[in-house]
Parts: structure tokens; sequence; C-alpha cells
């Protein structure tokens, strides 16, 4: 067992990285899923949930030009 911080942990790929409800973590290092994308992308995400093989990310966040919840496809 291992303990990747503060949050809830919700899946890992077959390369090892662990998507969690704000962090992506993979070979000891946390990484917040805000890093992942820029600053003026127009997204705030809430939550990551799940991560496939190909380093696709699922979740949610709020789109900020309309400040509406939306779902979404987070290519890492």
């Amino acid at each position: 067992m291992r303990d990747l911080g503060p949050g809830a942990a919700y899946n890992i790929n077959n390369s090892g990285f662990v998507i969690g409800d704000t962090f992506l973590w993979h070979n000891g290092a946390r990484t917040p899923l805000a890093n992942l994308i820029p600053p003026n992308a127009g997204w705030q995400i809430t939550e990551g949930r799940d991560i496939n093989d190909a380093g696709e990310i699922v979740g949610t966040g709020i789109h900020l030009p309309s400040h509406s919840p939306r779902a979404f496809l987070l290519y890492k």
C-alpha cells in the first residue's frame, strides 16, 4: 500500500498513472489536475474521475465562460 496524499483516488492505468479527485499521481509525483491545463483555458477542474491507457482523463469542471458544470476529456 502507498500513501498518495489527501483526497480520493479513483483509477490506475496500465502505465501506473493514478487519477484522483484533484490530482494525477505517477512514480511518486503528485500533479494537481489544474496544472495540466493552460491558465487561460476557460476551465476550473472540480474532479477527475478516470484515466485510460492512452492517458486521457475524464471528469467534471466549470466551463468559465458559461459558469456551468460540464464534463471534460483531457488529453495528457
